[in-house]
């Protein structure tokens, strides 16, 4: 398992410019807004984040 998760980069679904798109996670930057699933798994590092939920 350990591999593969080296054979494959991790994606980050973000909502930039106000479209949702998926880019590598080494390519978040400060403005785009995460979008996390409660299905997803995620290895994430930042300063600040903030959840608003919608529900």
């Amino acid at each position: 398992m350990e591999a593969m998760e080296k054979m494959v980069a991790p994606k980050a679904r973000v909502l930039r410019d106000g479209k949702e798109v998926f880019v590598p996670a080494r390519e978040v930057v400060p403005g785009d807004i995460i979008i996390l699933e409660t299905i997803c798994t995620t290895k994430i590092s930042v300063k600040d984040i903030r959840i608003f939920s919608f529900l």
